[in-house]
C-alpha cells in the first residue's frame, strides 16, 4: 500500500524523504504556501495517540521547517478488518485535535490486489482515470458498504484530498444527487426534503448541534399534512 500511495504523492508533485519509520511529503502550492504530509504505516491503531508526539518531535527537527507545525497532515495506514471497534478508533485519531490533521486509511490484501489489477502498473495516473470512470462509480453505489478494491479506491480519494481530479467525478456526484431526489420524490418526502433544506439554509454553523432533526422533519410533516386537510 506505501508504494502505490508514495507514486500518488510524487505525481501530485511531492519530494519525498524518509524520517525513521516515517515518509516525509514536500509540496509547494501554486500560491507558494508549502505543505507536509507525513505517511506511517502500523500494525495496530491502538497507541496512534500515543506516538503522535514522537513522530511530530522527530520530523519538525530532522526536516527543521518554520511553518511544520501548522502545515502538516498525518497519513495512518492500517491493515484491518471491518468491524465497528475498528471504526470507533478510526473517529477517534480523526477527531484528536493536537498535533496533525489525522486520516487513518484501512484496506485488506485482497481489496488492495484487486486495486491494483485494475491500475496501470507503475502509472498513478490510473487510479484517477478509475476515480472518475462512471461504470467504476456506479458499481461502487450498487456495493457501498462492502470492502471491494471500489471502496478502497474511493478511500484513498477521500483520504487524499489534494488528489487533483478532473469534472468528471462531479458529474457522477451530480448523478447521485438526482437519483436520490427521485427516490424521496417517489415516497413522497421530496417536498419535505426541501423545506428542511431551506430550514438549515438559515442556521449558522454553530447552532448545529442544537437542532433536534426528528422534531424539525415532524413539525414540517405536521404543517404540510395540516396543509393538505385545508
Amino acid at each position: 500500500m506505501k508504494s502505490l500511495l508514495h507514486d500518488i504523492f510524487i505525481k501530485e508533485d511531492f519530494e519525498s524523504t524518509q524520517v525513521s519509520e516515517l515518509t516525509f511529503y514536500k509540496k509547494k502550492s501554486e500560491e507558494t504556501i508549502i505543505y507536509y504530509w507525513l505517511v506511517v504505516e502500523v500494525d495496530t491503531l491502538e497507541k496512534v495517540l500515543e506516538l503522535q508526539d514522537e513522530w511530530f518531535d522527530t520530523c519538525k527537527n530532522e526536516m527543521n521547517l518554520e511553518d511544520f507545525d501548522k502545515n502538516t497532515s498525518l497519513l495512518i495506514i492500517n491493515e484491518r478488518t471491518e468491524d465497528e471497534e475498528w471504526k470507533k478508533e478510526v473517529l477517534n485519531i480523526e477527531e484528536d485535535p493536537f498535533q496533525f490533521k489525522k486520516y487513518v486509511l484501512g484496506y485488506n490484501q485482497e481489496s488492495l490486489k484487486e486495486l491494483k489489477e485494475h491500475c496501470e502498473e507503475g502509472n498513478p495516473e490510473s487510479i484517477k482515470k478509475l476515480i472518475t470512470d462512471e461504470k467504476v462509480f456506479n458499481d461502487y453505489k450498487e456495493n457501498y458498504s462492502d470492502f471491494t478494491w471500489h471502496k478502497l479506491l474511493y478511500t484513498i480519494s477521500q483520504k487524499l484530498p489534494f488528489i487533483n481530479l478532473n469534472i468528471e467525478i462531479e458529474k457522477g456526484l451530480d448523478s447521485l444527487f438526482t437519483e436520490s431526489y427521485e427516490k424521496l420524490e417517489e415516497i413522497n418526502l421530496y417536498e419535505s426534503f426541501k423545506r428542511i433544506d431551506e430550514e438549515l439554509d438559515d442556521v449558522k454553523l454553530s447552532q448545529l448541534e442544537d437542532i433536534e432533526f426528528e422534531d424539525l422533519f415532524a413539525s414540517i410533516v405536521k404543517e404540510e399534512h395540516n396543509g393538505n386537510k385545508d
